[in-house]
């Protein structure tokens, strides 16, 4: 009695597994929900176009629209309607229903003009209404890898990126799940471009790589990376306050002369004091900027926002986010002061008759019975056609150079460390297992 009660509930229990996944059992995918473009609120109409037709499919029943392009728009939080291309009410829907919207054949649906693989969800939060691609893993990636990486790098380094797309995939499904969804279209997650990225290098990358993954003492890790380490990884702890074994700071010869190994941006002063106030911390007038500690790697630790109300101290990740990581390309730099000196032209009138002379750059001079002497430190005042001012040398900061090395947080992978190594005849594995210590790649 024992053993049929047992077998039975065995039984039930496999019943429940392949109804909850019969999807990845029937396909041998994975499948996820990735939202693209922005949130749409009540007014937007949003278009999508198929060259078959449509199914709109839910558990009960599938509705077949005879039509190549339908029009979406929304009636509250609980209701939308699917409309023909003369904006004529086809069928209402709710959200409850949970339908999908498939192409008839295998097709893509297009959405603003992007081609997609798969299949669409509607899905509404605090009337926000999100378009969200079905899709398997695997095609996903197709649309992930060009746009993460350059198509024409060598196919070892593609099949780095893959294995390490998908990894980061498998370990942050969830990175959105209280949205309604696992994950985004953007640099949040990955950028994602949909059919119309794809590239038949990078397609096989995925291809050759289907369902391999990195692990660390067995579980599968988060597999970050960037463009260019600049010569040297970071650790996970100093950029996000974390210690990861497999993440940690090593010295990286193959993201040297790379694109982004050396980079340099300018700020005035002045828009260095409006990004600190845009981004709340309130200052006077900027006087300096001061680099006090760094991190293993090189990278910048702590800085110091001289004004001339107080110092405020900064992380090197915080300065660079308010900066704008696109510009400012990492926390690997040094800081060059440009001085703003005075260069008005006065005359002075000497036995010789007027002469013109330009005070500034550090210069002012005077005049004795020997001639023109250079002036220490002065502090002397001229009567000019604004008024009486002081001629001191102006000695502040007008801008900041940043010179820096490397892309991106420098955790984990160097994208173009990958296909330096590539180049040099690594191979996938080598080169995971050189940016992921002590790492495994299996499926």
């Amino acid at each position: 009695m024992f053993n049929k009660i047992k077998k039975s509930i065995i039984l039930s229990i496999l019943i429940v597994l392949f109804l909850f996944n019969s999807e990845s059992f029937a396909s041998d995918d994975q499948f996820i929900d990735i939202r693209i473009g922005k949130a749409h609120s009540l007014n937007d109409k949003i278009s999508l176009s198929s060259k078959s037709g449509f199914i709109l499919k839910n558990t009960d029943n599938d509705i077949v629209l005879d039509l190549d392009e339908i029009h979406i728009t929304f009636v509250n939080s609980e209701f939308y309607i699917i409309n023909d291309q003369n904006y004529n009410k086809i069928i209402e829907l709710s959200f409850i229903d949970n339908y999908e919207i498939l192409p008839k054949s295998n097709d893509f649906i297009q959405y603003n003009g992007i081609p997609y693989r798969g299949s669409f969800k509607i899905y509404n939060k605090s009337n926000a209404f999100y378009i969200i691609n079905h899709i398997s893993l695997e095609e996903y990636l197709y649309g992930v890898l060009p746009k993460e990486i350059p198509t024409s790098a060598p196919i070892e380094a593609l099949k780095a990126q893959a294995i390490a797309s998908r990894t980061y995939s498998l370990k942050n499904i969830n990175k959105h799940i209280t949205e309604g969804y696992n994950l985004c279209d953007t640099t949040h997650c990955q950028v994602y471009g949909g059919q119309r990225a794809e590239n038949s290098n990078t397609n096989s990358a995925v291809d050759l790589t289907k369902n391999y993954v990195i692990y660390y003492n067995d579980s599968i890790i988060d597999a970050v990376f960037h463009s260019s380490s600049g010569g040297h990884t970071e650790s996970s702890y100093n950029v996000w306050g974390n210690r990861v074994p497999y993440l940690v700071a090593t010295p990286d010869p193959f993201s040297f002369n790379s694109p982004n190994s050396n980079w340099n941006i300018t700020f005035s002063s002045a828009v260095i004091e409006n990004s600190l106030r845009n981004n709340g911390i309130n200052i006077n007038s900027l006087v300096d900027i001061e680099i006090l500690d760094r991190t293993e790697s090189g990278r910048v630790k702590t800085i110091k926002i001289v004004s001339s109300d107080k110092t405020t101290l900064l992380s090197g990740e915080k300065f660079r986010s308010i900066m704008g990581n696109s510009n400012f390309k990492s926390t690997l730099f040094d800081i060059q002061k440009n001085q703003d000196f005075d260069t008005n032209q006065y005359s002075l009138i000497t036995e010789n008759g007027r002469t013109n002379i330009n005070f500034g750059f550090g210069k002012i001079f005077t005049l004795t019975d020997k001639g023109l002497k250079q002036v220490s430190n002065p502090s002397i005042k001229v009567l000019d056609t604004n008024g009486v001012r002081d001629l001191t040398t102006n000695n502040n900061v007008s801008s900041f150079t940043f010179i820096g090395k490397g892309y991106g947080h420098g955790v984990g992978m160097s994208q173009y460390g990958a296909i330096e190594m590539a180049k040099q005849g690594y191979s996938n594995e080598e080169i995971l297992q050189f940016y992921y210590k002590d790492v495994t790649i299996s499926k």
